[in-house]
C-alpha cells in the first residue's frame, strides 16, 4: 500500500464525516488528483471522477494562481510552502478563492505527491 493509500485509509473516515470549512485533497507529481474530499465536490459542484483531473484546469485566470505553479514546484522538491490563496471555478463558473497549505507526500526519500487542506475564504 502506498502512503496515500495509507493516508487516505487512515483519515477518510474522520475526512468524509468532518462538517467544518476545510477540504483536503491529494495530488501525484504529475498534478492529478487522486483523493478528493467529498465536501469539495460539493462546494464546487464537480463529481470526484470529474474533479480528478489535472489541478490547474479548475483555476481561474486569476493572478494569484501563478503562484500557485510556484508553490506546487517548490513542494514537489521536498519544501514546505506557507500557506497561499488561489481562485478556483465550480460547475457554474462561479469563482471561490481558497486558502491552501500543502506538504509534500514521500514514499522513502522520494517525493510521490502532494497533499493539501484548503479552505474557502469566500
Amino acid at each position: 500500500m502506498t502512503t496515500q493509500e495509507q493516508l487516505t485509509s487512515k483519515f477518510q473516515d474522520f475526512i468524509e464525516k468532518d462538517d467544518s470549512p476545510y477540504y483536503f485533497y491529494i495530488h501525484d507529481v504529475e498534478g492529478v488528483f487522486t483523493y478528493i474530499s467529498p465536501h469539495m465536490t460539493e462546494l464546487l459542484g464537480f463529481s470526484i471522477e470529474e474533479f480528478k483531473s489535472f489541478y490547474l484546469s479548475h483555476a481561474t485566470g486569476n493572478p494569484i494562481n501563478k503562484e500557485m505553479i510556484r508553490y506546487t514546484q517548490q513542494c514537489l522538491k521536498g519544501n514546505i510552502q506557507e500557506p497561499y490563496k488561489v481562485e478556483v471555478y465550480d460547475k457554474d463558473y462561479k469563482t471561490h478563492t481558497l486558502c491552501v497549505s500543502e506538504r509534500p507526500v514521500y514514499e522513502g526519500e522520494k517525493v510521490v505527491g502532494i497533499e493539501g487542506v484548503a479552505k474557502v475564504l469566500n
